[in-house]
Formats: structure tokens, C-alpha cells, sequence
């Protein structure tokens, strides 16, 4: 009895006006990439994951101390089906970053952060353009 849809803006609303405690920025456990959690207000260990489904970017420093940074932002596109105009619809986008710092082939990562608007925001809904393509990935539901 499983029927799907794609999911409107209000139903991304909905789903992320949860407290911000519930939404976790997370590596996969089992598959290793990265995304947000969502869990159930009401169902303890029930939870969506959303796959980051944009492309990673990186940035490179290197550092006088002989170490080496790497900043990396993951980001999250997910269709809605409402249109902004009869060329573009809206699209569900989400960023965060971490950073590496490895230094005698040691290995240290930061927690993950928000980055869209100056940090306060985890998304936001832009207009794209109907002929954009996205990698697809699995939403992961646990229950």
C-alpha cells in the first residue's frame, strides 16, 4: 500500500519544522554518505534520511605548520513539485561543510556546520530550472 509522490514545499515545511534538535547533519552509518537525519518527534528511532544529492566541493589549504586543511561542503537538491514559473520549479537545497586537518598522517575532522545564510539556515527553497539534472539518490527511511 506504499504510494509515493513528489513532495510539495509545504510537505518539505512540514517535515523540517521540527525541533532543530531532532535534524541531524550525518555521515550514513552503513553507506558513508553524507546527509541529513530527520527523526520522529513522536516515534523514537524512526527517522528520514536525506542523501546529500549535489555535488561535494573542496578547498585545499596548506598551512606554514606542515599540515593540510581540506574544506568540504556537501549539498542537498531535492525537487518539490511546485512551479515557480513555466520554466522553473522549486528545489529543496541543503549545504553544510566540514573540515579535515590532517598533519602526520593523523586525521582530525570538525563537526559538521550549517552554511547558508550566515549559518542560521540548514535550507531554502530556489527556483531551477526544469531541464537541470540532479544525482539521484535514495531517501532512507528507518522504522
Amino acid at each position: 500500500d506504499f504510494k509515493w509522490k513528489t513532495p510539495s514545499r509545504a510537505d518539505y515545511e512540514e517535515l523540517l519544522s521540527i525541533p532543530e534538535s531532532n535534524i541531524e547533519m550525518c555521515m550514513d552509518e552503513e553507506s558513508g554518505v553524507p546527509g541529513i537525519r530527520i527523526k520522529s518527534e513522536c516515534n523514537p528511532g524512526v527517522f528520514v534520511f536525506l542523501p546529500c544529492s549535489g555535488h561535494i566541493t573542496e578547498h585545499t589549504e596548506y598551512p606554514a605548520d606542515g599540515s593540510t586543511v581540506i574544506h568540504r561542503t556537501f549539498n542537498g537538491n531535492y525537487w518539490t513539485r511546485d512551479e515557480a514559473d513555466g520554466q522553473n520549479a522549486y528545489m529543496l537545497h541543503f549545504a553544510f561543510k566540514q573540515v579535515e586537518t590532517s598533519k602526520d598522517d593523523v586525521s582530525t575532522f570538525s563537526p559538521f556546520s550549517k552554511v547558508l545564510d550566515s549559518g542560521n539556515s540548514l535550507y531554502k527553497f530556489v527556483p531551477s530550472s526544469k531541464t537541470e539534472t540532479y544525482t539521484v539518490r535514495p531517501i532512507i527511511r528507518n522504522d
